[in-house]
């Protein structure tokens, strides 16, 4: 299990990645492990969002706590997507094949990204807290600038438009101004909620909503964006899926600074049978993709614990032996 959190070194806010091992006889955290540690904080802006990766390297994001020329600057860990190495042979390294030669950034010009998440077909979107103005979700690129604080969202002014031609910018899919606070991001890939499946998911702070994200076939251009739930609860801050297509949403408070109440928000279908098991059901079924306990995707057929999604929203658990 990995965890990011800050802590206090002398008067100065710092930030450190953490993996432990989970032990199932004590229902404990076990072997706490440094991976990254002392990296420039502050009480606001310092991200943070991990996602682990289909070849045993893990992405961070870090916001540029309160310090934005830093964002810019390669020397400095603030204000960046970094990649970890969380192989058995590098745990907690830098990957060999990182864009910047002995370095953990994998790309830069961040301002304080919130959501992350891996598209069944690869393609890596984040969200991310602009100021007072451009919100803005994004495809991520290893060694790419994503332009804060010199540009915010896309390159229109003339300032912008220079400084992103000089750097290779990327711009956002999409921005809002003024902000909505956007937070968590998941995809959505199982039949049991339809209107929503195949989409990307995003829960909304200020704004008191979730968003609807649809994408071409390839998943390069925002076809469709639609709202849901608007203000009917606090601030959505987190979402997740269980294996069986339920979507569960947690709140953070109804205004910032963040208050209670806090509560978790279970959305289902109630027209779907959720108790149906593999072992009882007869209807021919296909994996449509495996993950490990990790949630990185995984051949059906690699050694050890994997979970099979099947088409017709079936999930089961197995150990594979060989």
């Amino acid at each position: 299990l990995f965890l990011v959190y800050t802590y206090y070194q002398g008067f100065s806010i710092r930030e450190r990645l953490v993996a432990y091992t989970y032990d199932e006889v004590s229902d404990a955290l076990i072997n706490s492990q440094i991976l990254i540690n002392g990296i420039d904080g502050y009480s606001t802006h310092i991200g943070c969002r991990l996602h682990a990766l289909d070849d045993n390297t893990m992405l961070m994001s870090t916001g540029d706590a309160q310090d934005q020329p830093a964002s810019q600057d390669l020397s400095e860990l603030t204000g960046k997507f970094l990649r970890i190495d969380i192989s058995d042979q590098n745990f907690g390294g830098i990957p060999a094949d990182n864009p910047i030669n002995n370095s953990y950034i994998w790309s830069w010009g961040h301002r304080n990204a919130q959501g992350l998440e891996v598209a069944p077909n690869g393609i890596i979107y984040s969200s991310e807290h602009g100021p007072t103005n451009d919100d803005e979700l994004n495809i991520l690129e290893p060694n790419r600038n994503y332009g804060w604080p010199n540009v915010q969202g896309f390159c229109n002014g003339f300032s912008e438009q220079s400084f992103c031609q000089q750097n290779n910018v990327v711009e956002p899919l999409q921005a809002w101004t003024p902000t909505i606070a956007p937070s968590d991001i998941i995809w959505y890939n199982h039949p049991s909620i339809p209107e929503f499946q195949n989409t990307l998911l995003m829960t909304v702070l200020k704004n008191k909503m979730l968003v609807r994200f649809e994408f071409s076939q390839d998943g390069m251009q925002l076809l469709n964006t639609t709202e849901f739930f608007n203000y009917e609860w606090g601030r959505l801050r987190d979402i997740c899926v269980s294996p069986n297509g339920k979507i569960y949403l947690a709140t953070n408070g109804n205004s910032w600074p963040s208050q209670g109440p806090n509560e978790i928000i279970e959305l289902s279908n109630p027209n779907y049978d959720y108790t149906t098991s593999i072992k009882e059901t007869n209807v021919s079924q296909n994996i449509i993709y495996s993950i490990d306990l990790l949630g990185r995707q995984v051949n059906n057929k690699d050694k050890g614990w994997i979970i099979n999604i099947f088409d017709n929203g079936n999930v089961k658990k197995t150990y594979m032996s060989n």
